[in-house]
């Protein structure tokens, strides 16, 4: 049944989002069912510029109702194995705090090195975490989250940004923006070109724009296949390399000022464990190897710059 669907499927013709033409595609399927709606998605490759999407994409209804996830819901299908056991006690809870606390240090560190006044909005953002790493006195922070539990918890803990309950795709505003970020936001989106469109036009002239995906070119994507713990079936939309996205930038009148590869980003452990679990060994030993694991893949990372599992572009309005 899987076989005569994929010939149907390579019957169509496909517009590729970078491309903008019908293009030659790779096409390969995954059985495993997608966790927004489960359904089994199919993967298209342009075998052109690099851009790897799902097939079919989710309806905007599917998104909506996957994003507004309550708590329970979280812990039920969004926090992985390894998490799980952390999040278990008081050590592994102070170890994802202070992961994330050096992160959003990171990120805000990497912008000032650009801009160090102005207006920023950070789309996805979440419980306002990153923008907290703002001084309220030199910049004016908006936030845009989908989530109405994550919007209650950063509206209650930080009175100085702005932050608003949509889609970005429904924001409509006049003001513009001197940096824009979407970490991790960004192979969500349904429709690329039309997010880049939007925000041309909230950036202002000589504004940044900072992207992170994760990297279709990941090494742990080509050792894990299927298992690769970024697929993250039917929530992530479109897979970007560098090559597919700075086209696409470039497209849209921004010039690529900088190419990051966060280095203690790896999904080693997690694919690993997305592995072995399907193995059916017992989640004890998977546990405890998937721990292991976690510094191997930072050993990793610094052989394979271009090859690591997350990308950060740099761009600049022209």
């Amino acid at each position: 049944m899987h076989s005569l669907r994929i010939i149907n499927i390579m019957k169509k013709q496909f517009i590729c989002n970078v491309c903008k033409k019908k293009v030659h595609f790779n096409l390969f399927n995954n059985d495993e069912l997608g966790i927004i709606n489960k359904r089994k998605y199919y993967y298209i490759d342009c075998i052109k510029c690099g851009l790897m999407q799902i097939h079919p994409l989710p309806n905007a209804k599917e998104l909506e109702k996957y994003y507004k996830y309550n708590s329970k819901q979280y812990s039920d299908y969004k926090i992985s194995l390894i998490n799980r056991f952390l999040k278990s006690s008081k050590i592994g809870k102070k170890i994802i705090y202070s992961y994330f606390t050096w992160s959003y240090k990171t990120r805000a560190k990497l912008i000032k090195q650009y801009k160090s006044s102005g207006s920023i909005l950070d789309v996805g953002c979440a419980q306002g975490n990153f923008l907290n790493n703002f001084s309220g006195k030199y910049w004016d922070k908006t936030g845009i989250e989908l989530n109405p539990m994550l919007v209650k918890i950063a509206k209650k803990n930080f009175l100085d940004q702005k932050i608003i309950n949509k889609f970005f795709e429904s924001y409509n505003t006049k003001k513009k923006y001197d940096v824009v970020t979407l970490w991790q936001t960004f192979e969500h989106m349904q429709s690329p070109n039309k997010i880049l469109i939007k925000l041309s036009k909230i950036i202002k002239h000589h504004g940044f724009l900072i992207i992170e995906v994760p990297n279709s070119k990941s090494l742990n994507k080509s050792l894990f296949k299927n298992y690769w713990q970024l697929f993250q079936k039917g929530e992530h939309l479109f897979f970007w390399s560098a090559k597919s996205l700075t086209t696409i930038l470039k497209l849209h009148k921004f010039k690529i000022r900088k190419i990051y590869y966060p280095i203690f980003d790896t999904s080693t452990s997690g694919s690993l464990v997305n592995f072995l679990s399907n193995k059916k060994i017992p989640q004890l030993i998977v546990l405890l190897l998937g721990l292991m694991s976690i510094p191997l893949g930072i050993v990793i990372n610094l052989f394979v710059y271009d090859k690591r599992d997350n990308m950060q572009i740099i761009a600049q309005k022209l």
